[in-house]
């Protein structure tokens, strides 16, 4: 077996190893649960930056910038501090808006930054829990009652795009996009007046219709108190419709991991209901030829790869499960403008931010070291969301902060920039 792995320096230099080598250096074999990393003890820490310093990541040559202040230090340009941790909200929702001209961070704010410099523009946000448009710059789009509704981030304005009788209490989940690649279809989750049923279905953005009939969630297994955790998603290419439940009860249901599809039209083309953590931590992605995937991890293995602890696709068109190579603890499919690709990190000693293809080939590419403490709570994972185009990213660490603050979750956020220059 060979693995190669691409380590892009100032000379994006490619190493293919084989698996001998692989195992001598500390770099994964294909199909291990570990990401791309420096082979230990060979990095060289860097010193930690002050507020908007950057530094040269000693692995890749990337420029890695800190993005967020001190705690308890003012804000520039608002009347708050910068609170213990100032990050984003979750791998599965992007930050950066259509343009990457603005950069949003909602755990600490609401914050909006500019896209290039990184300098504090205002602290405010949507009136709810937004996801920016794929398309638009400046826009995110967000719902609240029976409306779907757009917020010019530039202006802090809003106008309705859409409203939908017979419904009520529309929301999305914080944590994630809800929304297909070209910007047309939204996934919301609401309640049915003429039953009271939860029910999820798509709006149609350009028509400000309903674009499918209603999926009743509890038809389906996905059943929830909280509507926030009952999904109904477009996917990527907006041919589908994805159902599931986040954190939901019973063995499916865990971590959100079980799901159903459907075509625009309310038939059924595939459900995954077990094994419920493979794909585990993932997104909605794209391959290179088009086709919509559910991307992650491989926590328990399956049927035919039963010891398998990589990064797996499961294949909408296909309904088959393939192995992919190394694993990250969380997945990300947010770089919408970059198909074929994911994003995934890890937050241990050695972690590592990477990119992998989605084609089975294993030739992940490290982007940078996270420098990571122990210990690592929830909010210091490192989460990492690239940039609509995949040539930055953006994610979290409690490097440089003491153990008394690495237990309380404190952290800080940085950009990782790998355009071509």
């Amino acid at each position: 077996m060979q693995v190669h792995i691409t380590i892009p320096g100032l000379r994006r230099v490619q190493l293919i190893c084989s698996a001998l080598i692989v195992a001598c250096c500390g770099l994964p074999a294909v199909g291990e649960d570990s990401a791309p990393q420096a082979p230990a003890g060979k990095a060289k820490e860097p010193a930690f930056p002050k507020y908007l310093g950057a530094f040269n990541d000693p692995l890749t040559g990337h420029l890695v910038t800190r993005v967020t202040g001190d705690k308890n230090e003012p804000i520039p340009n608002t009347k708050i501090k910068w609170e213990g941790r100032t990050r984003s909200i979750y791998s599965l929702k992007q930050v950066w808006s259509a343009d990457e001209k603005l950069l949003f961070l909602g755990i600490g704010g609401p914050i909006l930054l500019d896209g290039e410099t990184y300098e504090v523009l205002h602290a405010w946000g949507p009136p709810e829990s937004g996801t920016w448009h794929p398309v638009t710059p400046d826009v995110m789009v967000y719902v609240r009652d029976n409306t779907a509704c757009e917020w010019n981030a530039k202006k802090n304005t809003m106008r309705v795009l859409a409203k939908v009788d017979g419904y009520s209490g529309f929301v999305q989940s914080a944590s994630e996009d809800w929304i297909s690649a070209d910007g047309r279809l939204i996934g919301v989750s609401a309640t049915r007046t003429v039953d009271g049923k939860g029910v999820g279905f798509l709006i149609d953005l350009t028509t400000g219709k309903k674009a499918t009939p209603d999926f009743v969630f509890a038809d389906h297994g996905f059943a929830r108190k909280e509507p926030e955790h009952q999904v109904c998603r477009p996917s990527l290419s907006g041919k589908y419709v994805v159902l599931r439940a986040r954190g939901g009860d019973g063995k499916e249901n865990s971590r959100g991991e079980a799901f159903t599809v459907f075509d625009l039209k309310g038939k059924e083309v595939g459900r995954h209901w077990s094994p419920p953590h493979t794909p585990g931590h993932g997104d909605l992605a794209l391959t290179a030829s088009g086709d919509d995937v559910m991307v992650g991890r491989s926590d328990d293995g399956w049927a035919e790869r039963p010891d398998y602890f990589g990064a797996v696709l499961w294949n909408f068109a296909t309904r088959k499960l393939q192995a992919l190579g190394p694993a990250g603890s969380h997945t990300t499919g947010r770089a919408i403008k970059r198909p074929g690709w994911a994003f995934a990190g890890n937050f241990g000693e050695d972690s590592t931010v990477f990119l992998f293809p989605l084609d089975g080939s294993g030739n992940a590419e490290a982007i940078c070291r996270t420098w990571h403490r122990q210990p690592v709570d929830y909010w210091s994972q490192t989460q990492p969301v690239p940039s609509p185009t995949g040539t930055r990213v953006l994610f979290a660490t409690n490097w440089g902060i003491d153990p008394m603050h690495a237990k309380n979750g404190d952290c800080h956020s940085f950009v990782a920039d790998f355009r071509e220059r």
